[in-house]
């Protein structure tokens, strides 16, 4: 499929999925809640086809007995909910895809043959060469070119395998990891399974049950059949960091469950903690579906040639709503001090990342909420933010997304709100670049913003050696004033939004003038870098005795 194609296909729909009703005051148990029939794996009457399936349990759930089906016959059969009333045609079924692919490789060589050592130190991309030879990529080939997770033995024998995946709810302010072998920090699978050991888990499928919803499936290879674990987390819990958990661990054969095991959070402690019963774990089941169908019901359908794809990109929305605190609170990790701790909180990039993927994505409300989190906690009255190191970048691009936020949404009151700290925003940019006018004219930053492109460089002995006129500072500078002058043109503040455009265009003649001019042509395809009168390349910069500005442009070639 032809690129360009293939991101015209991606543009959403005009109009949001036919949203499941909100719960309100209702209990997250799932009453009243199952009228979004047809959207998401909802099915209707006639599109109920259970023949073949295993019938596990039934239990009650409102006004509704709902039975519990498993399609037991092929490893990826789904589980499908049907309540008593959508027999007769007038409730609802739910039905749970589920998917697992290897984490391991046996058969095609690992970065395509390459070896990686030459990968990291070529000037060239060589798998992007290799990917891109024939036209656009082979999918297939995409995914053979890195080695799947685990693929490859610990370094020492001690070593374990790390977690890989992370449970939890919106109203949880943290996160539960789970790890390969299907254990969390507080239940552990091997317990009843003794053959889910670290080495079984090295030959693992992983996948998800629901599609996109973050409920964690690993299947282990057995003798005559195979293991599966299913995990996630309990919607109904109220513990502020505790993230309650579901289990199900089972071995399949011949198409049925030859034994299984329910498990809730922590091991049996009798009489008092008793494990669960089948029909406590699928009642937590479809009232988790419920919930994350709720959740994720005004992300926009996508049209996309895998649905796969798809998945990956709802569940990437379900995945930030469980690493931020009460869904909003900002987190640039998930569960270990790096990155998770305080100190990264008011990195820009969780703002900006977050900010442009829930609105390009009609997630309107999440990205209010984010937006008005962050300029409320995060930015002061001067516009600077309350992170170690700005990117100077970064306010470029936050007015340019403010300004979308308000071409999406009209919401004139949340910009009025933040009126005083956006203007400062601007005026950070404003100011840094009046002081580049001041330099001599002949000087290669002259008319170009100075500043940080990583946070990180101000941690550094020297962090002066990063302060540089990187072109992503003028080039986001120029179009964040031409973007948020327009928004604020329309607000009444014409005269400041003139100042503004004036600007922008400065910057974006100056970026374009300084580009133009260091280009390196004698190089093929010619070479330009991250700002003016570099000489080095990237990876000759590297190899120099003493930190060079051109060696660290991660950030600014990013954006």
């Amino acid at each position: 499929m032809d690129r360009r194609r293939f991101l015209q296909g991606m543009a959403a729909a005009t109009a949001a999925m036919n949203a499941l009703p909100a719960m309100g005051s209702e209990s997250p148990a799932g009453e009243g809640l199952l009228s979004g029939i047809g959207a998401g794996g909802w099915l209707g009457a006639g599109e109920v086809d259970t023949a073949g399936h295993t019938l596990l349990c039934s239990f009650k759930l409102g006004a509704d007995e709902w039975k519990v089906y498993e399609d037991l016959r092929s490893r990826d059969g789904a589980i499908t909910f049907v309540s008593s009333s959508a027999v007769t045609g007038a409730g609802a079924a739910r039905s749970l895809a589920k998917s697992a692919e290897a984490t391991f490789a046996e058969a095609n060589p690992p970065y395509l043959g390459l070896k990686l050592s030459d990968i990291g130190m070529s000037g060239r991309d060589l798998l992007a060469d290799r990917l891109l030879a024939g036209g656009d990529p082979d999918p297939e080939q995409v995914k053979a070119a890195a080695p799947p997770m685990a693929s490859a033995p610990p370094e020492h024998p001690w070593d374990r395998l790390p977690w890989n995946t992370i449970l939890g709810t919106v109203e949880c302010s943290d996160t539960m990891p789970v790890f390969p072998s299907g254990n969390t920090r507080t239940y552990h699978p091997i317990q009843y399974f003794p053959e889910l050991t670290q080495a079984a888990a090295a030959k693992r499928h992983e996948g998800l049950v629901g599609g996109w919803m973050p409920a964690a499936r690993k299947v282990f290879p057995a003798a005559d059949g195979y293991f599966e674990v299913v995990v996630f987390g309990d919607v109904t819990a109220d513990d502020r960091f505790i993230v309650q958990t579901w289990h199900r661990t089972a071995l399949i054969k011949d198409g049925k469950i030859a034994k299984v095991q329910y498990g809730y959070s922590y091991p049996a402690y009798p009489p008092a903690r008793v494990d669960p019963q089948p029909e406590e774990f699928y009642r937590g089941l479809l009232t988790f579906s419920l919930y994350w169908d709720r959740q994720l019901a005004d992300v926009l359908p996508m049209a996309l040639p895998d649905s796969s794809w798809v998945d990956m990109s709802r569940h990437a929305f379900a995945k930030e709503l469980i690493v931020r605190p009460g869904g909003v609170y900002p987190k640039y990790g998930a569960v270990d001090r790096d990155y998770y701790g305080s100190e990264y909180d008011g990195f820009q990039d969780i703002f900006t990342m977050s900010l442009y993927a829930n609105l390009e994505c009609g997630r309107f409300e999440m990205a209010r909420q984010v937006l008005d989190n962050y300029y409320s906690d995060f930015v002061d009255a001067k516009g600077m933010v309350n992170m170690r190191g700005p990117e100077t970048a970064q306010f470029g691009l936050t007015l340019s997304l403010i300004a979308r936020y308000f071409r999406y949404t009209g919401d004139a009151a949340l910009l009025a709100k933040h009126r005083a700290k956006i203007e400062a925003t601007a005026a950070i940019l404003t100011d840094m670049h009046e002081e580049s006018l001041n330099l001599p004219p002949g000087d290669p930053g002259f008319g170009l913003i100075r500043g940080w492109c990583e946070s990180d460089s101000c941690l550094m002995p020297t962090p002066a050696t990063w302060w540089q006129p990187y072109f992503a500072n003028s080039a986001f500078a120029a179009r964040g004033l031409r973007d948020i002058a327009a928004v604020w043109k329309g607000q009444g503040k014409a005269s400041l939004a003139d100042a503004w455009s004036r600007r922008s265009g400065q910057l974006a003649y100056a970026v374009t003038a300084s580009v133009r001019k260091n280009i390196r042509h004698d190089m093929t395809p010619p070479y330009i870098g991250p700002l003016p009168g570099a000489k080095l390349t990237f990876w000759e910069s590297m190899k120099t005795e003493h930190p060079s500005p051109q060696g660290w442009p991660h950030r600014a070639y990013a954006e």
